[in-house]
């Protein structure tokens, strides 16, 4: 198959040989190279515009599907922006309600005495300090008695009376901001993204129209010009093909040329498509180089004429007339142009070539670092807001800082009042020692011995090694009696050891560094003896000054994850050697419907000729040894071949199949990949007759079709089938194939001709359906 780009290079090749003569003779103008590059003009220009439209299609349906996935992300993230900051503040502002609730009910435990003692030692050191305490609030609500009284005297010391700001109300607002911010953040950051596709995409079909309006003027042209010279000189009378085609390719390519340069000046019929931002500049630079000579005196050719109108108007000018030669092309009796005359010549002059040069030139240039200037733009915006949102989030940020900073100095300020207190108060009173050693919980654990014994007891009889030691030293203080069964050490052989010293290389091993097993889970394998291994999943946590390890025992587990690997291996192995490898992991995942089409499907049947008889003249085990070597070689061929995939074999046949699996399929691709193996099993063939002295013969078929339906057949037993008409055709040609030649049917032929292969007509054959012409191709 030929791609626009070679049509395209090829008529440059040929306009270069014309560029490089010093003189166009009328022989040289209907040669081959004139001949070849303004018959194919047409076929590359419509190409190249269908398939930039195409583009621009795909550009606004991935537009369509971006834009609202952003649409979604913005207010999820809006929503996830808002809900976050909530319930951070929330959390905050509840534990700061928390944290004082405990001290003042803490407070209400000590005694008067003690109260009125720290209140008048405060007052001596304090004098005149200015405090402020937000805790007089919490009491609001309770019953005043007279150790309260004391409380609030206590505070009330401490405090110069004035209101502040609730800190409360203050990191709302400032959290309340910095949620508004975040939102912007967002939304700014995704629409920035958006305004660029936009703009990207309501621009890139100006570069179609803007070439595509200068192709088709040139286009227009070169027609006009062809059919002149053909019906003026006999030289060029077999240029043209069919000058009714010729004529008419001419009429419909007219309205695209005055089509695209509307569309580039006010833009298209979708409000969004707006006109091309510097179309105006570039018309006017082109209309002040294209000026009249003398404006007083009056314009006596066409050029002249053009040269006091703009560039736009000179290209309307342009158009009428290709539209007036039209016309006369199309009358009952035809009217063609003289190409020798003035009027013919200005025509080439005014349109293709002074526009393009002063137009379509500096335009095409400029039209890309204009799309890209403006999706810079957006960029360069969503800096500058990101840039002064961030600032201003930081601010306020620093402001809740500050006030949370304020606060817990306020807190702390409160707690060491209680160093204030009698040393044997403070000491006989628990709930003091926990807020000085900053527990703010209201659980008190007055029943910790009690559970001690309890704790030691469970833990004693748990099936897991457990090993106590001290965190700072990392001496053992103490193991359960999983620990010495396991490992045969007493408790008293290792108390007071290290727990580095137990952990070693010459008792454990593992993967990674035994010294992980100190911070992270670590699995080891714990060497009992030479052939008895125990696996250990170990783990650590620190409680009240305490290093635990725990090692759980895995051994059973990773022996059975062992024998089900192995097992999932064989059974993944088995499976894999009937179905193709892509089917295996869905047949796995238990898919009850495994099916599909496929738009385009080669199929191959290959079979051994006179089997039966050559079969029945050799014992059992030669023939399955002599079929193994055969499609063990063909197996191999067909994995060399990445479009291909082997369906099945049934006796001496042998089914396989190009572009069932290929995610974009290409016929001419997997059509020339299996007539490529056709003809490489059959060399094979010939090698393997030579080397176990056989005389063994194949048959090859191959045809394209679609659709193919294929799928997985059965459960118990699984199988791979495709079904379809052209399988049937594919059989029919391998049935009524010529012994080691491959038997192609048509389209295979359309689909691989100009390959390197060796093909043949072979002629109309019958098949099912009717007739068909077919061919051979040599190994």
């Amino acid at each position: 198959m030929t791609t626009v780009a070679d049509v395209s290079y090829m008529v440059a090749n040929h306009v270069g040989k014309l560029c490089d003569l010093t003189e166009i003779t009328p022989e040289v103008a209907s040669g081959p190279d004139s001949l070849t590059s303004r018959n194919n003009n047409q076929l590359s220009l419509v190409a190249m515009n269908n398939a930039l439209l195409t583009m621009i299609e795909y550009l606004k349906f991935i537009n369509t599907t971006n834009q609202r996935i952003f649409l979604v992300v913005i207010i999820v993230l809006i929503i996830v922006n808002i809900i976050s900051y909530f319930l951070i503040y929330y959390l905050q502002f509840s534990r700061l309600q928390i944290n004082r609730n405990q001290i003042l009910l803490t407070l209400t435990t000590l005694p008067k005495t003690v109260i009125s003692s720290v209140s008048a030692s405060l007052n001596k050191l304090k004098d005149g300090h200015e405090r402020t305490s937000s805790m007089m609030d919490s009491s609001a609500d309770e019953e005043t008695n007279r150790q309260e009284d004391s409380i609030i005297k206590l505070f009330a010391s401490v405090s110069d009376g004035s209101a502040n700001t609730s800190v409360e109300v203050s990191n709302f607002l400032c959290f309340l901001v910095v949620i508004v911010l975040g939102c912007i953040m967002y939304y700014v950051s995704m629409n920035a993204y958006r305004k660029g596709m936009k703009n990207l995409l309501y621009n890139s079909h100006h570069i179609n129209y803007l070439y595509g309006s200068v192709s088709y003027i040139y286009s227009v042209m070169a027609s006009i010009f062809k059919i002149a010279l053909a019906k003026y000189d006999d030289v060029f009378a077999n240029s043209i093909i069919s000058l009714d085609d010729e004529i008419q390719n001419i009429g419909d390519r007219i309205p695209f040329l005055v089509s695209y340069f509307q569309m580039i000046r006010l833009g298209g019929s979708d409000v969004r498509e707006v006109p091309f931002p510097e179309m105006e500049k570039y018309i006017n630079i082109a209309s002040n180089e294209l000026t009249c000579t003398n404006i007083t005196h009056p314009p006596s050719t066409i050029l002249d004429s053009t040269h006091c109108l703009s560039a736009a108007q000179q290209l309307y000018v342009a158009t009428t007339y290709m539209n007036k030669y039209y016309g006369l092309m199309k009358k009952d009796n035809p009217i063609y142009h003289d190409p020798t005359s003035t009027t013919f010549m200005q025509l080439w002059q005014i349109g293709p070539v002074e526009l393009y040069i002063t137009f379509f030139n500096p335009a095409e240039n400029e039209i890309i670092p204009i799309i890209t200037n403006n999706i810079d733009t957006q960029g360069t915006k969503q800096i500058i807001y990101s840039v002064i949102i961030v600032v201003i989030t930081f601010l306020f940020s620093i402001r809740i800082i500050i006030g949370a900073k304020n606060e817990n100095d306020l807190l702390k300020f409160t707690v060491k009042l209680f160093m204030r207190c009698p040393p044997t108060t403070v000491l006989n009173n628990s709930r003091i020692m926990e807020l000085l050693a900053g527990n703010y919980n209201s659980m008190v654990d007055e029943q910790s011995d009690k559970h001690l014994w309890f704790t030691n007891e469970v833990v004693n009889k748990l099936n897991d090694v457990v090993i106590v030691c001290q965190e700072e030293t990392g001496k053992i203080i103490t193991v359960n009696s999983a620990f010495e069964e396991l490992f045969g050490i007493k408790q008293s052989e290792i108390e007071n050891t290290s727990v580095k010293d137990f952990f070693v290389e010459s008792r454990f091993s593992c993967s990674e560094s035994l010294d992980k097993i100190f911070t992270n889970t670590l699995n080891v394998i714990f060497k009992k003896s030479d052939s008895d291994k125990v696996y250990l999943e170990f783990s650590s946590t620190s409680v009240s000054g305490r290093k635990i390890f725990s090692g759980r025992d895995q051994t059973q587990n990773v022996m059975h994850e062992k024998l089900i690997a192995d097992e999932k291996k064989k059974s993944d192995s088995m499976l894999a050697s009937i179905l193709p490898p892509m089917l295996v992991p869905r047949v796995q995942a238990g898919e009850k419907n495994i099916s599909f089409s496929v738009q385009s499907a080669t199929v191959l049947f290959l079979d051994v000729v006179e089997f039966t008889p050559w079969c029945g003249s050799h014992d059992a085990q030669y023939v399955m040894r002599m079929l193994n070597i055969m499609f063990k070689e063909f197996d191999a061929i067909t994995n060399a071949h990445k479009t291909m995939t082997k369906i099945k074999c049934i006796g001496d046949c042998h089914m396989a199949a190009g572009g069932i699996f290929d995610e974009v399929n290409q016929p001419a691709v997997h059509a020339k990949e299996v007539v490529d193996f056709g003809t490489l099993v059959i060399k094979k063939l010939l090698d393997i007759d030579e080397s176990e002295n056989e005389k063994l013969r194949i048959r090859v078929g191959i045809n394209t079709g679609g659709h193919i339906v294929a799928g997985v057949i059965g459960t118990e037993k699984p199988t791979f089938e495709i079904l379809g008409p052209a399988i049937n055709i594919a059989h029919e040609m391998e049935n009524k194939g010529v012994p080691m030649k491959v038997h192609i049917s048509r389209p295979v032929y359309e689909l691989i001709y100009g390959q390197q292969f060796d093909i043949k007509e072979r002629g109309e054959i019958d098949v099912k359906g009717g007739k068909m012409f077919t061919y051979l191709v040599e190994p």
